[in-house]
């Protein structure tokens, strides 16, 4: 009869070695599958703020420089004066955007209410007259409406909290601010933002996109660009590149760059950029 001695060390070594490459495979794989997953649902977030930011910004440059009809008519518009936000900044007569350095965008607006409809001879509304609504449903940051007889200033920025909008809003009788300073944090993950302002007519030298142009009357036209950096939650991922562009007209210039700090390393980092029309730059 054979005696049954077990296994040999040869044999214990040869299921040690296979069983190591199995679970090594099978951990590799793991760890990747975890990774993939932080980092596209990283990237979803990323997408998802950068869509959600880009039509709250356009809506609210979009509203630059409104004037309701009935201050349109009294030829009521924008004077020069300093800002409720920051006395270092002064408006010009009829200026509507104003971009301190370029990191902060400051913009104006007047309200609009259902009083400013008219009928289509433009002669005041009448009973019977077939009136055309004018209301433009002007906001402020925080989404409430305001009246024809209030003039909003907004501040855009970055701060510690992420993209964040300051308000005011001016009584237009008085001058006096009807309500005091409020801040509304847009999104805590928006880590830096950029504003440029230019023209949209052809051959204007001067014009080229710009913080400071040289004509701030000729400005009818608005370029920004922001990042926001989403926690992959994976320190395996890392980005490529330290640096970023934050417009793909201007490179090497530190001023439109973004360093991703080293506490930022394993996100994930994207940008948007859009270029919005100052519509009602045109008719001051």
């Amino acid at each position: 009869m054979r005696k049954n001695n077990g296994f040999s060390i040869v044999e214990l070594l040869v299921a040690m070695v296979v069983s190591f490459i199995v679970i090594s495979g099978l951990y590799s794989l793991l760890t990747s599958s975890v990774v993939n997953f932080g980092f596209s649902k990283a990237s979803n977030n990323a997408s998802d703020t950068n869509m959600r930011m880009s039509k709250f910004l356009d809506g609210m440059i979009f509203q630059a420089g409104f004037i309701n009809y009935t201050r349109e008519l009294g030829n009521q518009k924008f004077s020069a004066t300093s800002s409720h936000l920051d006395n270092t900044v002064n408006w010009r007569a009829n200026q509507i955007v104003f971009v301190d350095g370029n990191n902060d965008l400051y913009i104006r607006y007047y309200g609009s209410s259902l009083g400013d409809d008219v009928d289509k001879s433009h002669s005041g509304v009448a009973a019977g007259l077939d009136v055309v609504t004018a209301n433009g449903f002007i906001y402020d940051c925080g989404g409430q409406a305001v009246p024809n007889n209030r003039m909003v200033e907004a501040r855009l920025s970055v701060t510690a909290q992420g993209l964040v909008c300051d308000y005011v809003i001016i009584n237009t009788n008085t001058g006096a601010e009807a309500q005091g300073e409020q801040q509304v944090v847009l999104d805590p993950s928006i880590v830096a933002a950029r504003f440029l302002v230019g023209n949209s007519t052809a051959n204007v030298a001067d014009m080229a996109f710009s913080a400071n142009p040289d004509d701030w009357s000729k400005v009818d036209v608005l370029v920004y660009s922001f990042i926001s950096s989403q926690s992959s939650s994976q320190r395996a991922v890392r980005t490529r590149t330290l640096t970023l562009d934050f417009f793909n007209f201007v490179h090497n210039d530190a001023r439109y760059q973004y360093q991703i700090p080293q506490n930022q390393s394993s996100n994930v980092h994207r940008i948007y950029s859009n270029t919005v029309s100052l519509v009602n730059a045109r008719l001051l």
